[in-house]
């Protein structure tokens, strides 16, 4: 019995080491790319794994499930680490903005909880909220429920997209991806000393329009550069990709912002059809110039999606 039980976990253990080995070359194929997303689930299992041989007290058996349990919780860790200090240290405490952005994937139509949404907004208090998933009904919903946001931009077709900020806007620009009309929300919001710009996005699954998804994550790098240029710079949205994809890795290069999940660890946004989200595929990403000083997602009304907020501190753009 032992002798079967030990061929079990082995191989367990080893099928484990090489999907999760795989998954950091997720830029080779779609489906390391979908892969590369279970960390969380795949370390979950290392771990059990783990547990299980203990008492078998097998070397073979214990090595193996270990270094799966480690090929994953790695990669997890590393978000853990302290983000990269803030540029521009040398600037006076007194031009310091603390902002509050909340982001929400509102699931369009399938979600019928109006002021269970709209309450949440109120209780959390951010000062910008960007939305996805807007239908022409949500628009309606959150105008009237949120008065005390007066500047908003906001378009309802190809996924629907918005922004609601209760501090005013420089300005306000929809753009669209491809003939299939992606939109996404450009804003440069005024500050008492300046202003910062930010970018609301919501691309394409990477299940068949995994190509276009990735083009996305391009071009939003290259707004990205173009807009810091100015000053700060906010990418927020749900980015349908976690941070242990290559893509993601690339957008950062890219677009040299950074995660605001970084130094909090894995914060994870869908599904909420599980007990456990797992997937943290809702981001806030940061031009180098603003410091993350708290990150949390909201609880669950009536969304397939958690809310993120983070509370930035940052130097704006003249």
């Amino acid at each position: 019995m032992k002798n079967v039980l030990l061929f079990l976990v082995n191989t367990l253990s080893i099928a484990l080491l090489i999907v999760s080995v795989a998954a950091y070359f997720s830029s080779l194929s779609q489906a390391l790319e979908l892969i590369c997303h279970l960390r969380l689930i795949f370390a979950a299992v290392g771990l059990i794994l783990l547990l299980a041989t203990l008492p078998l007290k097998n070397v073979l058996a214990i090595t193996l499930a270990a270094s799966a349990f480690l090929s994953n919780f790695a990669a997890i860790a590393m978000l853990y680490l302290p983000a990269p200090p803030m540029n521009r240290l040398s600037a006076k405490a007194d031009d310091v903005h603390h902002i509050k952005i909340m982001q929400f994937n509102l699931w369009g139509g399938k979600n019928k909880k109006y002021f269970a949404v709209v309450q949440q907004i109120i209780e959390t208090n951010p000062d910008v909220i960007g939305f996805s998933e807007v239908t022409p009904i949500w628009l309606t919903a959150l105008k009237a429920g949120l008065a005390n946001y007066p500047y908003t931009v906001a378009d309802t077709t190809g996924g629907g997209i918005a922004i609601f900020s209760r501090i005013p806007l420089e300005s306000k620009e929809i753009r669209f991806f491809s003939r299939l009309k992606r939109p996404r929300a450009i804003v440069k919001i005024k500050l008492a000393s300046g202003h910062f710009t930010m970018i609301m996005a919501h691309p394409f699954i990477p299940m068949k329009e995994w190509p276009l998804r990735n083009d996305e994550f391009t071009i939003y790098a290259k707004e990205a550069i173009e807009a810091s240029s100015g000053g700060p710079v906010v990418l927020a949205g749900d980015l349908n990709c976690t941070p242990w994809s290559s893509y993601f890795t690339k957008l950062l290069t890219d677009s040299k912002l950074v995660d605001t999940e970084q130094g909090f660890g894995p914060q994870p946004s869908w599904s909420t059809f599980h007990k456990i989200a797992m997937l943290p595929i809702d981001h806030c990403l940061v031009s180098k110039d603003i410091k993350t000083v708290r990150r949390y997602t909201g609880t669950e009304v009536g969304s397939d999606h958690l809310p993120v907020v983070v509370e930035l501190d940052m130097r704006a753009g003249q």
